[in-house]
Protein backbone atom coordinates (compact mmCIF):
# COMPACT_ATOMS: atom_id res chain seq x y z
CA UNK A 1 0.00 0.00 0.00
CA UNK A 2 1.33 3.16 -1.12
CA UNK A 3 1.35 6.18 1.69
CA UNK A 4 1.44 10.21 1.07
CA UNK A 5 2.70 12.34 4.42
CA UNK A 6 3.29 15.81 4.09
CA UNK A 7 4.52 18.52 6.47
CA UNK A 8 6.02 21.71 6.88
CA UNK A 9 9.39 22.52 8.87
CA UNK A 10 9.01 25.83 10.59
CA UNK A 11 11.97 28.39 10.23
CA UNK A 12 14.71 28.73 7.71
CA UNK A 13 15.56 25.99 5.91
CA UNK A 14 19.53 25.17 7.19
CA UNK A 15 22.36 22.91 5.70
CA UNK A 16 23.94 19.94 7.45
CA UNK A 17 27.50 21.49 8.98
CA UNK A 18 30.59 19.47 8.26
CA UNK A 19 31.50 17.00 10.95
CA UNK A 20 33.97 18.54 13.39
CA UNK A 21 36.84 16.34 15.19
CA UNK A 22 38.28 17.06 18.37
CA UNK A 23 41.35 15.23 20.14
CA UNK A 24 40.70 13.98 23.63
CA UNK A 25 44.32 12.76 24.71
CA UNK A 26 45.59 10.31 21.87
CA UNK A 27 42.03 9.82 21.24
CA UNK A 28 40.04 11.85 18.05
CA UNK A 29 36.39 12.07 18.61
CA UNK A 30 33.86 13.40 15.57
CA UNK A 31 30.76 15.20 16.47
CA UNK A 32 28.03 16.63 14.23
CA UNK A 33 27.94 20.67 14.87
CA UNK A 34 25.18 22.00 17.66
CA UNK A 35 23.63 24.03 15.41
CA UNK A 36 22.73 20.98 12.83
CA UNK A 37 21.92 18.58 15.01
CA UNK A 38 19.18 21.26 16.75
CA UNK A 39 17.83 21.37 12.88
CA UNK A 40 17.95 17.76 12.46
CA UNK A 41 15.34 17.75 15.65
CA UNK A 42 13.33 20.27 14.78
CA UNK A 43 13.00 18.19 11.16
CA UNK A 44 12.03 15.19 13.16
CA UNK A 45 9.55 16.79 15.65
CA UNK A 46 7.67 18.94 12.68
CA UNK A 47 7.54 15.72 10.99
CA UNK A 48 6.08 13.48 14.66
CA UNK A 49 3.82 16.05 15.33
CA UNK A 50 1.78 15.25 12.54
CA UNK A 51 3.04 11.68 12.21
CA UNK A 52 3.83 10.44 15.47
CA UNK A 53 1.82 7.43 15.57
CA UNK A 54 2.90 6.12 11.69
CA UNK A 55 4.45 2.56 10.68
CA UNK A 56 7.83 3.41 9.21
CA UNK A 57 7.88 3.17 5.62
CA UNK A 58 9.23 -0.61 4.49
CA UNK A 59 9.89 -0.08 1.00
CA UNK A 60 10.87 2.54 -1.74
CA UNK A 61 10.16 6.20 -1.10
CA UNK A 62 10.02 9.47 -3.20
CA UNK A 63 10.54 12.90 -1.91
CA UNK A 64 9.19 16.67 -2.79
CA UNK A 65 10.82 18.95 -1.21
CA UNK A 66 10.98 22.98 -1.57
CA UNK A 67 12.92 25.11 0.59
CA UNK A 68 11.44 28.23 1.32
CA UNK A 69 14.39 31.48 2.32
CA UNK A 70 13.37 34.69 3.06
CA UNK A 71 13.65 37.61 0.49
CA UNK A 72 16.81 39.49 0.89
CA UNK A 73 16.83 43.39 2.22
CA UNK A 74 17.56 44.15 -1.11
CA UNK A 75 14.25 42.32 -2.62
CA UNK A 76 11.60 45.38 -1.56
CA UNK A 77 11.39 49.00 -3.04
CA UNK A 78 12.25 51.87 -0.37
CA UNK A 79 8.72 52.33 1.45
CA UNK A 80 7.80 55.75 -0.30
CA UNK A 81 4.69 56.67 -2.02
CA UNK A 82 4.70 55.09 -5.00
CA UNK A 83 5.51 51.77 -3.62
CA UNK A 84 4.98 51.31 -0.47
CA UNK A 85 7.77 48.85 0.48
CA UNK A 86 6.33 46.03 -2.64
CA UNK A 87 8.27 43.30 -3.56
CA UNK A 88 10.47 44.08 -6.63
CA UNK A 89 9.55 42.63 -9.55
CA UNK A 90 12.86 40.73 -10.35
CA UNK A 91 12.53 39.01 -7.34
CA UNK A 92 8.92 37.37 -7.65
CA UNK A 93 9.99 34.26 -9.51
CA UNK A 94 13.80 34.14 -8.49
CA UNK A 95 15.78 31.23 -7.07
CA UNK A 96 17.64 30.61 -4.09
CA UNK A 97 21.40 30.17 -5.17
CA UNK A 98 23.01 31.01 -2.52
CA UNK A 99 24.61 29.00 0.35
CA UNK A 100 23.42 26.67 1.96
CA UNK A 101 23.92 24.16 -1.25
CA UNK A 102 20.89 21.98 -1.87
CA UNK A 103 22.74 19.11 -0.83
CA UNK A 104 23.54 19.94 2.56
CA UNK A 105 19.47 20.92 2.97
CA UNK A 106 18.37 17.30 2.01
CA UNK A 107 21.18 16.04 4.35
CA UNK A 108 19.60 17.67 7.04
CA UNK A 109 16.28 17.28 6.47
CA UNK A 110 17.02 13.12 5.98
CA UNK A 111 18.73 12.68 8.85
CA UNK A 112 15.86 14.36 10.56
CA UNK A 113 13.88 11.89 9.05
CA UNK A 114 15.99 9.48 10.15
CA UNK A 115 15.76 10.74 13.69
CA UNK A 116 12.22 10.33 13.52
CA UNK A 117 11.66 7.41 12.12
CA UNK A 118 10.00 7.85 9.49
CA UNK A 119 11.45 4.91 7.51
CA UNK A 120 14.11 2.64 8.20
CA UNK A 121 17.16 3.92 6.77
CA UNK A 122 17.23 7.01 4.38
CA UNK A 123 18.82 4.69 1.83
CA UNK A 124 15.13 3.68 0.82
CA UNK A 125 15.08 7.27 -0.88
CA UNK A 126 15.01 6.46 -4.67
CA UNK A 127 13.51 9.58 -6.02
CA UNK A 128 13.78 13.51 -5.17
CA UNK A 129 12.27 16.64 -6.46
CA UNK A 130 13.58 19.76 -4.50
CA UNK A 131 13.61 23.24 -5.13
CA UNK A 132 15.13 26.08 -3.44
CA UNK A 133 13.66 29.19 -3.99
CA UNK A 134 12.39 32.58 -1.63
CA UNK A 135 9.35 33.54 0.37
CA UNK A 136 7.53 35.75 2.32
CA UNK A 137 7.68 33.11 5.40
CA UNK A 138 11.05 30.72 5.58
CA UNK A 139 9.94 27.07 5.61
CA UNK A 140 11.06 23.51 4.07
CA UNK A 141 7.74 21.57 2.83
CA UNK A 142 8.18 18.23 2.54
CA UNK A 143 5.92 15.33 0.80
CA UNK A 144 6.87 11.57 1.10
CA UNK A 145 5.43 8.40 -0.72
CA UNK A 146 6.20 5.66 -0.09
CA UNK A 147 5.01 1.54 0.39
CA UNK A 148 3.90 0.24 4.14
Amino acid sequence: MTERRAFVVSGEPKGKGRPRATVFGKHARVYTPQETAVYENHVAQCYLAKYANAEPYQGAVRLEIVAVFPFPKGAYWPNNAKHHGELREAWQSAKHVKKPDLDNVLKAILDGLNKANAWRDDCQVCMILMEKTYGAEPHVSVAMEGSL
